[in-house]
């Protein structure tokens, strides 16, 4: 099929290293055109990079249409060749136990099963189908809030694991690719009323803009998401950098910074710094609003006593310090290391977590680094193994990139919050840490030729005990 998309999508993955060679990819299918056209596309250039391909899709339980569009996603699973998983979720009763609203309870419940499936299956990304069309009406929503830098530049080609093949497609060559391979998709009913603030910017705002004020208002928004995605990057780097130098662990297992620390920040690092303590104890700082980070900014400056709650569970207390916790914390003590011998195995049965090792003659490099499982070189690896949770200070270098990053960053930035984090397992040796399950393995892993002698460390996970 002579069709433009394909080749389009392939130059977005390259610019922007979206997928490898030999990669898992999760592809999140919801049954509508733009996820269908991408499962297309992705199946379609599978062999150009030896991929394995896997699909998911949520069931949120609302609409009266939700069976058949799981039942449809399952078919046309089927026609490409590619198997799918499907959860069944009660977005309705999360809306109702968390105070949300439907739709970031269902967004909430979708990212949730989509990381766990990709944990299941050992996926290195995970895909979605976001088009340009979807970029231009996400930052604009984020203009007419009043959005800083970051809500300028949402929705990037690449954010951690999850990756956006279809970034510089548009829903028109969506929906043309669909109707060139025989796809019907699935129509959500949501996406035509005019009640949501997005519909109504998709059917009123922009075609008013592109017709009395700038006919290329999408390319002109995404050209500037592109130009300040920099600048955005480098802020946060340098917030990063900030955070190592002045932020402390607090003896309520959060984050502290001294006021005066503060103060001595940039006021543009100043709140990025706040997020990422905010971010570093919830797993995200989603929820955190503007007027939050101006209040507590404004209390550190006055050294006022006070406190605020924030919508993520945590609680922000300002004094000679801003401290971050979260608001309830589970009684679990740090972990102290357990040696894993090689061959052997060792259990953590209050985490629910069992380890085992042994020793292997590689004939050829692994395909992907599995959530589950990690190879090392024998000869890379410092005795004793040891199984141990996340220590201040662990650093680690991701397999491919040329310096190191805190364990602290890395966990923040895969949306482990400070209550999991403080149940959370690794594997290091003599040497440092070497593997976070899930998350990366360090450039010690790389294997430099074959045949070698190598360790095959596998991690599973079962209920813990009470």
């Amino acid at each position: 099929m002579d069709h433009p998309l394909p080749a389009r999508v392939l130059d977005t993955c390259r610019r922007h290293d979206l997928l490898r060679p030999h990669e898992s990819v999760l592809i999140a299918v919801s049954g509508g055109q733009d996820s269908c056209a991408m499962l297309a596309v992705l199946s379609a250039l599978r062999s150009h990079w030896d991929l394995t391909l896997h699909a998911a899709h949520f069931h949120h339980g609302l609409l009266d249409e939700a069976d058949a569009d799981a039942e449809f996603v399952t078919l046309i699973c089927e026609r490409f060749d590619v198997p799918v998983r499907i959860e069944r979720g009660d977005v309705g009763g999360d809306a109702r136990r968390m105070h949300r609203n439907i739709h970031e309870a269902a967004r909430t419940a979708r990212n949730g099963f989509l990381r766990r499936a990709a944990a299941e299956i050992g996926a290195d990304v995970i895909a979605l189908a976001h088009t340009g069309d979807d970029r231009v009406e996400t930052i604009l929503q984020n203009l007419f809030r009043g959005t800083g830098l970051a809500g300028l530049c949402a929705m990037p080609p690449r954010e951690g694991d999850l990756v956006r093949p279809m970034l510089d497609a548009t829903r028109t060559m969506t929906g043309s690719y669909c109707r060139a391979a025989g796809i019907v998709p699935r129509r959500d009913v949501s996406n035509r009323s005019l009640r949501y603030t997005r519909t109504r910017m998709r059917a009123e705002l922009l075609p008013y803009v592109e017709a009395h004020i700038n006919p290329r208002a999408r390319q002109a928004v995404l050209r500037m998401a592109e130009l300040l995605t920099e600048d955005h990057a480098h802020l946060e780097q340098e917030a990063s950098q900030a955070f190592e130098r002045h932020v402390r662990s607090s003896r309520q297992g959060g984050y502290r910074i001294p006021c005066d620390e503060m103060e001595l920040l940039p006021p543009a690092l100043r709140t990025r710094v706040l997020r990422q303590m905010i971010g570093a104890v919830a797993g995200s700082d989603a929820d955190v609003t503007a007027d939050d980070v101006r209040q507590i900014l404004a209390w550190a400056e006055a050294r006022a006593c006070a406190n605020r709650q924030m919508a993520s569970g945590v609680t922000v207390t300002v004094g000679d310090d801003v401290t971050v916790a979260a608001s309830s914390w589970p009684e679990t003590p740090m972990l102290p290391p357990r040696e894993l011998p090689v061959p052997g195995c060792v259990s953590i049965p209050e985490l629910g977590v069992h380890y085992c090792a042994e020793e292997l003659t590689l004939s050829q490099p692994p395909m992907s680094v599995h959530a589950e499982a990690v190879v090392l070189p024998s000869d890379a690896v410092s005795p004793p193994l040891t199984i141990r949770g996340v220590h201040a200070g662990d650093r680690i270098r991701p397999l491919g990139m040329s310096g190191s990053k805190s364990v602290a960053d890395h966990l923040r930035d895969a949306h482990v919050g400070s209550q999991d984090r403080r149940r959370f397992t690794l594997l290091a040796d003599a040497r440092g840490v070497l593997w976070l399950p899930g998350v990366c393995v360090d450039e010690r892993a790389r294997i430099a030729s074959v045949p070698c002698r190598a360790l095959l460390v596998r991690r599973s996970v079962q209920p813990a005990e009470d």
